[in-house]
Protein backbone atom coordinates (compact mmCIF):
# COMPACT_ATOMS: atom_id res chain seq x y z
CA UNK A 1 0.00 0.00 0.00
CA UNK A 2 3.05 2.08 0.79
CA UNK A 3 3.56 2.48 -2.96
CA UNK A 4 0.38 2.45 -4.49
CA UNK A 5 -1.55 4.82 -2.74
CA UNK A 6 1.63 7.00 -1.13
CA UNK A 7 0.55 5.97 2.64
CA UNK A 8 3.27 6.19 5.42
CA UNK A 9 3.13 2.91 6.85
CA UNK A 10 4.33 2.27 10.24
CA UNK A 11 5.59 -1.22 12.03
CA UNK A 12 4.94 -1.79 15.86
CA UNK A 13 6.79 -5.18 17.01
CA UNK A 14 4.65 -6.43 20.45
CA UNK A 15 7.25 -9.70 20.63
CA UNK A 16 8.63 -8.42 23.77
CA UNK A 17 4.41 -7.93 25.18
CA UNK A 18 3.59 -11.32 24.78
CA UNK A 19 7.29 -13.11 26.16
CA UNK A 20 6.93 -10.83 29.46
CA UNK A 21 4.04 -11.74 32.32
CA UNK A 22 1.81 -9.33 34.54
CA UNK A 23 3.06 -5.85 35.25
CA UNK A 24 5.95 -6.19 32.88
CA UNK A 25 3.98 -6.99 30.06
CA UNK A 26 1.82 -4.27 30.72
CA UNK A 27 4.90 -1.48 31.22
CA UNK A 28 6.16 -3.25 27.75
CA UNK A 29 2.98 -2.78 26.25
CA UNK A 30 2.30 1.12 26.87
CA UNK A 31 6.34 1.38 25.82
CA UNK A 32 5.86 -0.74 22.88
CA UNK A 33 2.32 -0.22 21.73
CA UNK A 34 0.23 2.31 23.14
CA UNK A 35 2.83 5.41 23.21
CA UNK A 36 4.01 4.96 19.39
CA UNK A 37 0.89 4.21 18.49
CA UNK A 38 -0.77 7.09 19.94
CA UNK A 39 2.27 9.19 18.60
CA UNK A 40 1.29 8.44 14.79
CA UNK A 41 -2.50 8.84 15.47
CA UNK A 42 -1.72 12.11 17.08
CA UNK A 43 1.08 13.45 14.22
CA UNK A 44 -2.12 12.27 11.50
CA UNK A 45 -4.79 13.91 13.17
CA UNK A 46 -2.99 17.19 13.95
CA UNK A 47 -1.27 17.23 10.71
CA UNK A 48 1.59 19.42 12.21
CA UNK A 49 -0.66 22.00 14.42
CA UNK A 50 0.05 21.30 17.97
CA UNK A 51 2.17 19.05 19.58
CA UNK A 52 1.17 15.60 19.96
CA UNK A 53 3.34 14.61 22.84
CA UNK A 54 1.18 17.43 24.58
CA UNK A 55 -2.15 15.65 23.27
CA UNK A 56 -1.75 12.82 24.69
CA UNK A 57 -2.35 11.13 28.05
CA UNK A 58 -0.76 7.49 28.34
CA UNK A 59 -3.11 6.08 31.34
CA UNK A 60 0.30 6.22 33.47
CA UNK A 61 0.54 9.66 32.29
CA UNK A 62 -3.25 10.24 33.01
CA UNK A 63 -2.95 8.49 36.52
CA UNK A 64 0.12 10.95 37.40
CA UNK A 65 -2.26 13.72 36.06
CA UNK A 66 -5.11 12.52 38.18
CA UNK A 67 -3.61 12.29 41.54
CA UNK A 68 -1.57 15.41 41.78
CA UNK A 69 -4.64 18.01 40.96
CA UNK A 70 -6.31 15.97 44.15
Amino acid sequence: MREEFGWQIHRLNATEVFLRRGGDADDAWERLVLEPSANIVARFVCKGNIDPEAAIATPSNAIAIATANN
